[in-house]
């Protein structure tokens, strides 16, 4: 049967049409063309831009109206023309319309599994991200902590060496500050070897100062 499908005409809802000029010439009405489409849209009510488009198309430079109608208008047509081509072209429509129909449900089946494999790929990513961000903050987190062990002994040390109040409480002191410059310098920093700066800098400068204090 040679009838095309048309999935270029938007048709209220429809985008799935057939010329009416095609389906009136294999159904051989003995009407002439333009008196039967006009009966029949007349005749059972069918409604412009629901069932049926209007446009104009030229050959030899004269213009004429082509009709594109849905398959649902196309099937009802068939049925009451009453005749074996009736009955042939409406199994075929029918037809086309069962393929049409898996053919979307494929292409649905395929965006869908296509966006999953995107969301996927995204979710992976993130992860991997997240990952390598817990890593360098577990890292960070050690480097914290051995700049808190490097300090504990100092202070250890410091303390050993007089039993002077006022001298225990500025070497407290001066403890207290490096360790905190040296922890947030440390969270602060992104890089390795700011971190190791960090950690260097708070041990340097608690050392310094107890230095200075001893030669008081």
């Amino acid at each position: 049967m040679n009838i095309t499908i048309y999935s270029n005409q938007n048709i209220g809802a429809e985008i799935n049409s057939v010329n009416a000029r095609d389906l009136h010439e294999f159904l051989n009405s003995g009407q002439d063309y333009s008196d039967w489409i006009k009966n029949r849209i007349n005749q059972y009510g069918f409604t412009l831009n629901q069932d049926y488009i209007i446009q104009t198309a030229y050959t030899k430079g004269r213009p004429r109206k082509e009709y594109f109608i849905t398959l649902d208008m196309a099937k009802e047509l068939c049925m009451v023309e009453n005749n074996e081509r009736g009955k042939e072209a409406r199994r075929y429509f029918i037809e086309c319309e069962k393929k049409l129909t898996r053919l979307k449900s494929i292409e649905q089946t395929n965006r869908i599994a296509n966006l999953e494999a995107i969301a996927m790929s995204k979710e992976n990513y993130h992860k991997s991200q997240i990952n390598g961000y817990k890593a360098q903050l577990a890292k960070h987190n050690e480097k914290i902590k051995l700049l808190k062990a490097r300090l504990t002994i100092a202070e250890n040390e410091a303390k050993s060496l007089s039993n002077d109040d006022e001298l225990l409480k500025k070497l407290e002191w001066l403890f207290k500050r490096a360790l905190a410059d040296g922890v947030i310098y440390a969270i602060n920093s992104s890089r390795d070897k700011i971190i190791n700066d960090a950690l260097k800098r708070g041990l340097d400068e608690f050392m310094s100062n107890l230095h200075l204090l001893k030669n008081q």
